[in-house]
């Protein structure tokens, strides 16, 4: 598989990131994967056929399920206390259309909105 240019928008908690980075795309099994460098390198998956959001680095293993429109239960695993922890989402958009995927999902437990798109 190719690596392509991916450009990511995150708005969160009233602030907006938005960086470039390089990824792959696999076009058979719908599924985006790249790394996040910031402070931590974090590897993502956004699996588009199952509408799952998958992000894991040393601290924590998170795996979302963004059905739109239902609320789901999702597992954090804080990997230094060997824990985990369950919080509650609901997706309001989860939109594919041409080469961006656009997503609103609300953590109901913090109340926190997240707008989170990919352009590839």
């Amino acid at each position: 598989m190719k690596k392509r240019k991916l450009k990511i928008t995150i708005i969160a908690n009233n602030s907006k990131e938005e960086y470039n980075v390089l990824g792959i795309y696999d076009i058979e099994n719908r599924r985006l994967e790249y790394q996040e460098t910031k402070n931590l390198i974090t590897h993502v998956i956004l699996d588009l056929k199952n509408k799952i959001l998958v992000r894991e680095n040393k601290d924590y293993y998170l795996e979302y399920q963004l059905l739109e429109s239902k609320i789901t239960e999702n597992k954090i695993d804080i990997k230094e206390f060997n824990q985990s922890m369950t919080i509650k989402i609901i997706t309001e958009k989860f939109m594919i259309e041409n080469n961006k995927v656009e997503i609103i999902y609300n953590i109901l437990d913090s109340e926190e909105k997240v707008e989170y798109t990919v352009e590839f």
